[in-house]
């Protein structure tokens, strides 16, 4: 028996999850415009974000010039974005006059930005559904951070990936997992130990 089914709806916003697991914030990737998606190149480009503030969502410049970056995507990431701009365009073909031409990624079947929060329920509610541990969209971000660290990425290229200062990157979005410490004892052995 596969996994369980889930509805077009958490389907679509499921595409958009890959740009989270990327290590963007929750405010990036429900500020993230259309017009910052360039496919034919690859790439996205963090303009703007829309964070909650006092209970309302507010769009924004990012928190620093660091946070406004242009980001290459992989094939995968490419190829589930071109899905989704055809569903949306196929959803406002069917909509008429009553879709919201937003212009935004993350939109419901109506065309209208989703609120960062219901971003983040649905996004625990699918992760729910086909039972996979928690893990906080923060936390998602700390990730792919820890990632790219383990995989040789030097800190200031992290940082920029991520949109802030190495001291930043190092101090709060960097983990460390117990598979690097293994790697880390392996080095010492091999100072200690010299074949």
């Amino acid at each position: 028996m596969g996994p369980p089914s889930v509805d077009k709806a958490t389907a679509r916003r499921s595409m958009t999850w890959r740009l989270t697991l990327y290590g963007l914030r929750r405010a990036e990737v429900c500020g993230l415009r259309w017009s910052d998606v360039d496919l034919a190149a690859g790439t996205i480009t963090i303009t703007q974000t829309r964070p909650v503030v006092e209970g309302k969502v507010i769009v924004k410049a990012p928190k620093s010039q660091r946070g406004i970056r242009t980001l290459p995507m992989d094939a995968e990431l490419v190829a589930a974005l071109e899905a989704l701009h055809d569903r949306q365009v196929t959803e406002a073909m069917e909509a008429g006059e009553a879709y919201e031409p937003s212009g935004y990624v993350v939109t419901d079947e109506l065309g209208a930005p989703v609120h960062p929060d219901w971003y983040s329920d649905e996004f625990h509610r699918l992760r729910e559904r086909v039972g996979i541990e928690r893990i906080t969209l923060r936390n998602s971000r700390a990730t792919a951070n820890t990632l790219m660290a383990d995989a040789g990425v030097p800190d200031h290229i992290r940082a920029a990936w991520c949109g802030h200062t190495v001291a930043v990157n190092v101090a709060s979005y960097t983990a460390v997992r117990p598979e690097s410490l293994s790697a880390a004892l392996g080095a010492l052995t091999a100072v200690h130990n010299p074949v």
